[in-house]
Order: structure tokens, then sequence, then C-alpha cells
């Protein structure tokens, strides 16, 4: 039976590989004259000729030199453009003593290397012109893989199906087994895989191929395909012209996760486009007066840079003072902006970021400080739901018309505003929320393509927030297939924004969400067989952290636990401002690799372990309590002040997922941001301690923390756990910022 899924699979990869060309390129004439049409490689080579991956061996351009052996710098540069990196964005010096700049590997070696496709040889010697062998050509060409696409899928078994799969280096089998279970390095007709030949010009060109059917494809809108993806993950991002803000209204990990389950068929490769955004984070979501924010409070925090109360927009929490957005600052240093909802526009997320009140009610205010700052410039186009809103008091009819007397373009038709310059208000729907399944309506994905259309005709760049404004409004409704429906849209104008970035390295992106909206509970791997067992806990927020997603220059400061403050005052960074929003103070309990710390914690806990990595501790059932005591506090309890949060980064140190433990505090029994954390992984977990304890000296007379494995949330959740305890530390703020 395998052998004729094998032969049925080659039989495939025979027709895929013959779709790539058209009818234009099979007339196409290679210039190799030592590439014959009837050589088993032809394919391969004229594909990469193609597609600009290979060029001749000669100056003339005339040979491919098929049978020559593949060098660590050609093969660097054939990954380069495959990626389709910009040359001129790797100039300079390449970090290697034999790569010196301006040759025509230099660019591609320096990308590679900064990347960690490739690694030196040491010495500060990258060995140019060095052979590359078959599984050294595999490592390579995973990691690059690793970094964009999902390589977990694979047969754990399959070098055995290889005569000499067994000769494969140990540092190259995880490599060796993703290549051979996609099909992208096969054996040949004696079955051996030949780790440690030398890879030939044409036997590249052929696995480059064969990579093209592993990544190759598009969603079923043609938003995305590799391309894009590969331009987003390898650019060379510049200083920020443009930043992009998106907000999932209530979008947790859970809804995510679910809605790239049920929308995995209509997805590139299967997945949503936000996550193949390399680098993925989190964000904490409490507000000043309550561990469960609001949209107003959460959305302020993520504009300005401010806690602030639960229904407050914008404003501090004693109502004096209207915190500056980073929407306003963007103005303020003459670049056009823009705000998308699918909600009115007048609701919590898009005020945040255009008025300032003391109630996220207060629509009319809203709304007439909103066409305000378009008259002014401050706001350049503004589309969403809402029209109710700007037909309700006499006073905002009184602005609306004020402001289309000032040149405000305003329309209720997605069609005319294609058509209408700046500045633009867009209306529609009369209601609250859009109604996303009416075609007469403008999708979130239509209504960020042409802010970014008309935004980018301005030469000192822009900045935009987008929000999918209902994966909150059906989660509070506790339906989790319209919810999806609308985190599905929400991807899609992701992927538009990302077709973007790839043309524009100096554009920054983050995606977030202001609060988690129904306590999901799924499974740690959702799958047929468990997609079932995922199901809201309420119809309210809640204190779970979100994802944070982020390209672009500098994003790296955010690849953290994030508190939600934190991204708008890296945006404000962005814009120049230095002096913006209210920064949290973290304090260490436990230093993870200090040996003191764990050897304290050891002699109070019978099953664990000091390892150099931290302290291991099993929990199988019977042992559920890990006991941290204050004695190996490096903080004193008594200098923490107004405590919010407490962060214990944990690695899952088994082979299943760890059912993530709950933490008893003077008793009381805190429930973890997140749920599950997959074998082999390390995520900081954040336990957000209820308000009754926000108070000066809550840790004073502390004595111990305890981290307790509770019931299993499925009946297939595994039992026995091994964790290894990192840094634990604490969120420190004020209670009036």
């Amino acid at each position: 039976m395998k052998k004729i899924l094998s032969l049925l699979l080659v039989i495939t990869m025979l027709f895929s590989t013959v779709s790539f060309f058209t009818a234009a390129d099979s007339e196409k004439e290679l210039p190799f004259i030592d590439v014959d049409e009837k050589d088993w490689f032809y394919t391969a080579v004229k594909y990469s000729y193609d597609n600009g991956i290979f060029k001749g061996t000669n100056e003339e351009g005339t040979l491919f030199s098929p049978f020559n052996v593949m060098t660590r710098a050609q093969f660097a540069t054939t990954l380069f453009r495959f990626a389709g990196v910009n040359e001129d964005s790797y100039s300079g010096a390449t970090g290697f003593t034999d790569v010196p700049e301006g040759k025509w590997m230099s660019a591609a070696v320096k990308w590679a290397a900064e990347k960690g496709y490739v690694k030196g040889t040491g010495e500060g010697k990258f060995d140019p012109t060095g052979a590359l062998n078959r599984q050294q050509l595999a490592t390579m060409l995973y990691r690059f893989a690793s970094f964009t696409f999902d390589t977990s899928k694979v047969d754990k078994d399959i070098l055995i199906n290889f005569a000499d799969g067994e000769k494969v280096a140990s540092w190259a089998e995880d490599a060796a087994v993703w290549a051979a279970s996609e099909n992208i390095l096969k054996g040949n007709e004696k079955g051996d895989l030949l780790p440690f030949a030398n890879a030939t010009r044409a036997q590249v060109a052929q696995i480059l191929l064969n990579f093209e059917s592993f990544c190759g494809g598009t969603d079923a809108d043609s938003f995305l395909n590799k391309d894009i993806v590969l331009s987003v993950n390898n650019a060379k991002y510049t200083e920020a012209k443009n930043i992009i803000f998106m907000i999932g209204d209530g979008m947790g990990f859970g809804i995510v996760e679910m809605t790239e389950y049920l929308y995995k068929d209509d997805l590139y490769k299967g997945k949503l486009a936000m996550n193949y955004i390399a680098q993925k984070s989190a964000q904490t979501t409490y507000s000043q007066n309550d561990q469960v924010t609001d949209s107003a409070a959460g959305g302020t925090a993520l504009a300005t840079g401010h806690k602030t109360e639960n229904d407050f927009v914008s404003i501090s929490p004693d109502g004096k003072i209207d915190y500056m957005t980073t929407l306003e600052l963007a103005a303020s240093k003459g670049k056009s902006t823009g705000v998308v909802a699918t909600k009115s526009v007048t609701d919590a997320t898009p005020a945040s970021f255009t008025a300032h009140s003391v109630s996220r009610q207060n629509h009319s205010e809203i709304g007439i400080q909103q066409l305000d700052k378009l008259m002014d410039g401050t706001l350049d186009i503004l589309m969403g739901s809402g029209i109710k809103y700007y037909r309700g008091s006499d006073d905002i009819k009184a602005k609306l018309a004020e402001a289309k007397d000032a040149g405000v373009n305003y329309t209720e038709s997605f069609d005319s505003a294609l058509d209408m310059e700046l500045p633009v208000l867009g209306l529609f729907d009369t209601y609250m929320e859009m109604d996303t399944t009416n075609p007469e309506n403008p999708t979130i994905e239509e209504m960020t393509s042409l802010a970014l259309d008309k935004l980018s005709e301005d030469e000192n760049g822009f900045f935009l927030m987008v929000e999918g404004s209902q994966i909150d409004t059906y989660s509070h409704n506790m339906q989790l297939e319209y919810a999806a429906y609308e985190c599905y849209h929400f991807d899609r104008a992701v992927a538009r924004v990302l077709d973007f970035i790839s043309k524009n390295p100096d554009t920054v992106l983050i995606i977030t969400a202001d609060h988690e909206t129904g306590g999901i509970i799924r499974p740690c791997e959702v799958n047929e067989e468990t997609a079932d067992s995922t199901y809201y806990t309420s119809g309210s927020h809640s204190s779970r952290s979100v994802p944070v997603y982020a390209v672009g220059y500098g994003v790296e400061k955010l690849n953290r636990l994030n508190e939600n403050v934190d991204l708008a005052i890296f945006v404000a960074e962005l814009l120049g401002e230095d002096d913006f929003g209210t920064k949290s103070v973290n304090k260490n309990l436990i230093v993870g690799d200090n040996a003191d710390d764990i050897s304290v914690i050891a002699k109070e806990n019978e099953f664990s372990e000091a390892t150099d990595d931290g302290l291991l501790f099993t929990f199988d059932g019977n042992t559920c309590e890990l006991t941290i005591p204050a004695e190996a506090f490096n903080t004193d309890p008594a200098d923490i002040k107004n405590s919010r949060a407490i962060h214990v980064e944990i690695t899952n140190a088994g082979d299943d997922y760890l059912t993530v433990p709950s933490l008893f505090l003077y008793g009381s029994l805190f429930a973890p941001t997140v749920e599950f954390i997959k074998a082999g992984d390390t995520v900081t977990v954040s336990y957000i301690i209820s308000t009754g304890y926000w108070e000066d000296n809550f840790f004073a007379d502390i004595d111990y923390i305890t981290l307790c494995q509770t019931e299993p949330i499925f009946d297939f959740d595994p039992t026995v756990a091994r964790m290894l305890l990192g840094d634990i530390y604490v969120t420190d703020r004020g209670l009036d910022d």
C-alpha cells in the first residue's frame, strides 16, 4: 500500500511540475548549450532559469554546468534569489574574512548568515568555494523553510526507507527527515539517500523545483503566496515610514487557532496570513481598575500607552487629561492617518485612536471630535459603520454639514469612496455593526486596500489602524463559527497588508487584540478528533493574554511578553517620541538559571531536580504542587508595590503537551492566561491578580507561591508532565498614572 501511495505521489509531483510552465514559457529556449530537452534535469533547470534562481557559469551565460558541484556560496545565492530579496539591502561587510563585500555572492552570504540559514566554518570564515554535500544542503534549506513554513508534519521513520539512511549525521537528521518526507530530497535508483555525496547544480535545480511543490500555490482568493510570505520574512527593513496597527477585537489565541482549523482549505498552505509572520509574542490586557478590560480601556492602552478605567476613551482615570494617541502623534509628524472598522467608527476601539471621552457611550461627542480631526488634517480617512450616530443629535448633524462645507468628502457608497480625494468619511451601514455578510457592504479587506492606496500617496508616510470589530461581537454571543468568520475576513485584510509590506519594507505592522472574549477553551492540538471539544466558558471578556504579531524595523523589541501599553510606547518611539505613555516596572522574584534560587526551591520540593537549565519538576497526578518559598526571592516582597500580575517562564520538558498549572497565593487560586504548552516550547505565563489585592504591600507578608496542577480540562489531557521552571517576575504599577 505504501508503495502505491508513493507512486501516486510521484505521479502527482510530475503533473504539478508541468503546471509551472505556460505555453509561452515552453516556447522559450534556454541559453545553455549543455542542457538538452532530453536531460532528466531539463524541466528543473528551466524552472530555475525562468525564475531567476540560476544563471550561467560563464560570462556569456551559455553554460549551466549541470554536473559541477554546488558550492556553499552558490547555494546561499540560490536561496537569496528564491526568496526574492533585494540585493542592495544587504550591501556592505559580510562578517566573513573570505567573503569580501562587493562580490557576486556577498549580499546573499550576508543575508543567509544574518537569518541563520547558513553558518561560518570558524575563525571568521565562511568557505564560499567549499563543496556542499546533500545533507548540508538539506540542513540549509530546512532552516530557510522553517523560518516561514510549517516543517513539523513529517514521517519520523522515513530514513529507514533508504539503504544508507542511518548514515545521516545526527545534526542533519531533522532536516533530512523533513526533506525526505516532503519528497524534496529523494534517493537514487538503488534506494540510497547519499547524504555525504556532493550536490551538483542539476540536483540542486531539481531540489528547488521539488521545494516549489512544497511551498507553491495560493489561497482561495489569490491573496497570498510564497513570494509574499518569503519577501515579508526575508526583507531588510528600513526605518518606519508607514505604521499599520491591526486590532482583532476580542481575538485571543483560541479563536485564531479555531479560525485556521475551520478555514484551512481556503488558506495558503492551510495557515492564516498572520501566522506566516515569523515574530509572534503576546501581551497582557488588564485595565487601570480591573483585571478584565473593556474595549475602551484596552483600546486606550494600545492607542496612548496609558492605562485607564473601563469605559474611558483615551482620557485619564480622573477625566482631566486627554492622552495623546499615536494617530494624533503621527499626524503631528506630518503623516497621513486613517481608521477602518467593521462596527461604528464611534465605537470604543476606533474612538480610542480618534477621540477623548469619559464614556464610550458618548457617540455624538466622539463623532464631533472625529469630524473636527477630518477638518483640521489630523485624520484623513475614516471608514466603517455608524450612520445612525452621525444622524443622531442636532450637534453632530450640524458638525457634519460644516465638515462637508469645509471639504470633507462624505459618502455612504463604497464605490463612490474609491474615487474621492482625501479627507474621506465613509459610513456604509446604519447599525452599530456593519452587516459583513451583505454583499452591498464593503469587506474589511476592501476598505483596508482603499485606505492603503490613498494614504500611501503621502510621501511622508502614514499611520493606519484597522479593527476587525465583530470577532468580539459573536464571541459575546458564544457563536464560534460566526466569530471565526469575522476572524477569517480580518485575516484577509492582513494578507493585503502583507502584500503591501512585501513592496514597502519601510512599513511596520503590528497585529494584536484589545482583549480576549469568551474564555475559549480548546485542545492543545486542534484536529478532526478534538475540534468539537472547543467551547466558550462565558459570553464576557477574559484576562487572558492575546497574540502580538510584528513585522518591520525594530520589532524585535516586542519579542517578549508585553503589556498592552508597550505597543503604543513602541509606536511612539518609531515616530521619534521617547516620552510617551506610562511604562510598568518588572521586578524579579526568581532568576531561573540562578543556582542559589534553584537550590532553595529544590529543597522544598521532593519531585524536583536542579539542572544546568533550571529547576525540573514532575507533575504526575499524585504530586500536584510546586512550592516556591519567599526565601528564594531576589526582590524583597516589601519592595513590591501595587502588583498587577505574576509572570512565570515555563518550558515543557516532556514529550506530550503540558497543561499549565494555576497559581495559589494567599488562599486564592489564579488561573493562567494560557492553557497548554507544547512539548519543547517555552512560554511566559501570566497570572493576573484580582483587583482586591491591588494595593501597597500585598507581597509584604508572603511566605510562598505555589504552582498547582489542577484537574485536566479534557479527558485526553496528559496527567504526567515535566516542567522546567524559568524566571518569575512581578509587574509593579502605580494606581494613578
